[in-house]
């Protein structure tokens, strides 16, 4: 009887991924420090403006849009949330549609940036409110969300974005420092939450292991 008490919700009911062990944290740590310095090295490694073309730009630009989604990703992948590990990064470079349209003459970009109306807060509100209207796939919906704001993140801090078009034309950026700084800030902080969460899951389980039948048994040894 005692034995059959119900314990702590398992990770079906509760909607989260299984628990990950010291070495998946390891692995996620490595990809994310590994991705952060990545960054850093195609940031010194990209020729100036005077030997920079389109094709050479693009491969650097989508480069590191994937290693900062990748970083994300792992913090994401770490607070063991439902969302597909895949998602956060095609959102990581979905926004540069925007860069074929320019291309092919179908948009023009805002004034200022090389950007068009793809890098904006209402271009990613509506790739969130895909989750709403397909609510069977809303965690897929999230990730791509997700790696579409760091999509925005990186190229602020590499250029100007039009945040807030339509309803302004006015561009954003921040420094590349910047940049750096608050993507290694949020995945340190989504991959130690995870963390602790796994940590305190564990204790509970610990806890929850020991029913009253066994410390009635063992009291029982010890008379």
């Amino acid at each position: 009887m005692w034995n059959q008490r119900p314990g702590p919700p398992s990770a079906a009911t509760s909607g989260k991924s299984p628990p990950l062990d010291f070495f998946a944290f390891a692995i996620l740590v490595a990809i994310a420090a590994g991705s952060w310095i990545a960054i850093a090295v195609l940031r010194l490694a990209e020729p100036g403006p005077q030997d920079r073309t389109l094709t050479i730009h693009g491969i650097y630009d989508e480069t590191g849009h994937l290693l900062t989604a990748l970083m994300v990703a792992a913090g994401v992948r770490a607070m063991r949330l439902p969302i597909p590990f895949w998602s956060v990064l095609i959102g990581g470079v979905i926004l540069d549609v925007g860069h074929v349209m320019i291309q092919l003459d179908f948009s023009e970009p805002i004034d200022g940036s090389s950007r068009n109306g793809t890098h904006s807060i209402l271009v990613v509100a509506l790739i969130a409110l895909g989750g709403f209207v397909d609510q069977r796939r809303a965690n897929l919906w999230l990730g791509v969300t997700i790696g579409a704001l760091s999509h925005l993140w990186r190229d602020m801090g590499t250029g100007l974005v039009p945040l807030a078009w339509p309803i302004s034309h006015e561009i954003w950026g921040t420094s590349f420092t910047r940049y750096m700084v608050g993507l290694a800030g949020l995945t340190v902080a989504m991959i130690g939450s995870g963390a602790l969460l796994a940590i305190h899951e564990r204790a509970n389980r610990d806890v929850a292991g020991i029913t009253p039948a066994s410390v009635t048994t063992s009291n029982r040894a010890g008379q």
